[in-house]
């Protein structure tokens, strides 16, 4: 039993992690001027900082005894999940049969995945809704009526200081053929010097794309941390009260350290640690918007536990289940094709950001691994929870000692040791 006893990334991952640039890793130059690559991240043992997680940095802590018990963290966080305020949705579910059976439908290796069907690499787009899911919160107007509303959150953090990596984002964004339907509103901060030299390095600001630029919208937002929940509900809110749309969408811009750490690391507050899911979901919350799709330009954030907090706020996450290159998304194309279909349907929108990233990676960064997912959260609010408890329930039981049907530790460490992980 000790060879298949769980431990940290060993097979069955995507890609090989070690030829995967993370998000701030493997840059060369970038359209701001910066004459040198950036291959280091605080809290990686490269520079010093904060622990944090930033696409990686918890391998060493997946092993033997502590993976166990992270497991059981996590199972356990699974069947009380509905008795955690951001958690609770006010439904009940039922729980299936105890059985080892229910394994083998988180370990299988089917192709299929709900929204895509993949063949030979290739993505193909599944419009079809699952019967009961909940109606959408955006209701798309069609005939050039729709207005859009972008709100990029981005914490610039050593991502822009090294690299000049959301410069360049922003570059993208400007040089794309907006139309009177799209508003992009940019909140900045988090970085200790901006390659944007208008960009201030001391306060947070907020800007507009137009024209083949950026416009300053509020010049000091004041001398706050972008990972404090209060400061994304105040960007959003001077959004929704200023540029009202009948499609919100809302992208975080930084780091990302899955259910575990949240999103975000402020290189002008260090002290202040990421935003947790708990901390996403009180920023949201205070808000009131509800938005057509949330995406992350960051890793890690395609989680079972985010999609969870976000039904609540969105009808689709787009986000990535493995780290991301330092490049990021590429804005140029899908801000066009949006700008000249406002009534773009949101699957078709989101297909076109994932073949966008993962191209723009293929074709720029040697040896690049991505990921980059969409998700419809509706669907994922009726079928995935019940799914989820019953697995937990079941995992449970089957380790559990005590219990007569739990001397099956060797099918749970076999099921685990064969599935695919990400980071």
């Amino acid at each position: 039993m000790a060879n298949n006893t769980p431990r940290g990334r060993k097979k069955n991952v995507t890609g090989e992690s070690g030829s995967i640039n993370k998000r701030g890793e493997g840059l060369g130059a970038g359209p701001v001027g910066n004459s040198g690559g950036y291959s280091g991240r605080p809290g990686t043992g490269s520079q010093d900082g904060p622990e944090r997680a930033s696409g990686g940095g918890l391998s060493s802590l997946l092993n033997g005894k502590s993976l166990i018990v992270i497991a059981v963290i996590v199972i356990l966080f699974l069947i009380f999940r509905n008795k955690l305020p951001f958690f609770n949705n006010g439904g009940s579910s039922s729980e299936s049969p105890i059985s080892s059976s229910i394994l083998s439908s988180f370990t299988s290796s089917s192709v299929s995945d709900g929204s895509w069907t993949r063949t030979a690499n290739t993505g193909v787009l599944n419009t079809k809704v699952a019967s009961g899911s909940r109606a959408k919160y955006t209701k798309i107007k069609g005939n050039g009526k729709d207005q859009i509303t972008i709100m990029v959150y981005m914490c610039g953090t050593d991502l822009e200081s090294k690299g000049g990596m959301a410069s360049s984002d922003l570059s993208e964004m400007a040089n794309a053929t907006l139309s009177d339907n799209v508003n992009i509103l940019v909140y900045t901060g988090g970085c200790s010097k901006w390659q944007t030299s208008a960009i201030s390095s001391k306060t947070n600001q907020i800007w507009k794309v137009e024209d083949g630029g950026i416009r300053c919208l509020e010049q000091d937002m004041g001398n706050v941390a972008m990972t404090a929940p209060s400061t994304l509900t105040k960007f959003i809110t001077y959004c929704s009260d200023n540029y009202s749309a009948n499609r919100m969408c809302l992208i975080f811009w930084d780091h990302g350290g899955g259910s575990l750490s949240g999103y975000g690391y402020d290189e002008r507050f260090k002290n202040s640690g990421s935003m947790s899911l708990a901390g996403i979901d009180t920023a949201l919350k205070n808000a009131g918007v509800k938005f057509d799709f949330i995406g992350f330009d960051a890793c890690l954030m395609a989680t079972a536990e985010n999609a969870l907090v976000l039904s609540q706020y969105a009808d689709y996450l787009i986000a990535s289940e493995e780290t991301e290159p330092g490049v990021g998304w590429f804005y140029t194309n899908w801000l066009t094709k949006l700008s000249a279909k406002p009534g773009m349907a949101t699957v078709e929108l989101g297909k076109i950001i994932v073949d966008d990233f993962t191209e723009f990676c293929e074709n720029h960064l040697d040896s690049a691994k991505t990921t980059l997912s969409v998700v419809d959260l509706a669907e994922f609010e009726k079928n995935v929870p019940d799914s989820l408890k019953n697995f937990a329930v079941s995992t449970t039981e089957l380790i559990n000692t005590s219990s007569e049907s739990g001397k099956n530790f060797q099918t749970v460490s076999d099921a685990r040791s064969s599935a695919r992980e990400f980071s």
